[in-house]
C-alpha cells in the first residue's frame, strides 16, 4: 500500500510540474500573439497610409516621411523596371544578330 501511495503522489508531483509547463507555454504564446496582433495592426495602419487612406490624423513631419518613402520606393521600381528593359534589349539585339 506504501508503495502505492508513493507511486500516487508521485505522478500528482510529475502532472503538477508538467501542468505548469504547459501553463508557462500557453502564457508564452498568448503574449507572443498579442505582441503579433499589435504589429499587425501597426502594419495595416502603415500599409492604408502608403495607399492614401487615413491619412487626416498625420503631421507634417509624418506626411514628409510617407512622400520619401514612396519617393525611395519609386526609384527602386523605375532602377528595376530599367534593369527588366536593359535586359530585353539584349535579348532581341541578340536573335537579330542570330539572323
Amino acid at each position: 500500500i506504501n508503495k502505492t501511495i508513493e507511486r500516487y503522489q508521485k505522478k500528482t508531483k510529475d502532472i503538477g510540474i508538467n501542468s505548469k509547463i504547459v501553463e508557462d507555454h500557453s502564457q508564452h504564446a498568448k503574449e507572443e500573439t498579442s505582441n503579433m496582433m499589435t504589429k499587425l495592426e501597426f502594419l495595416e495602419v502603415a500599409k492604408r497610409k502608403l495607399l492614401g487612406d487615413g491619412l487626416e490624423p498625420c503631421t507634417i513631419d509624418e506626411l514628409q516621411q510617407l512622400e520619401n518613402q514612396l519617393e525611395r520606393s519609386l526609384s527602386r521600381i523605375r532602377a528595376r523596371k530599367n534593369q527588366l528593359f536593359r535586359e530585353q534589349i539584349e535579348k532581341l539585339k541578340e536573335k537579330v544578330i542570330t539572323f
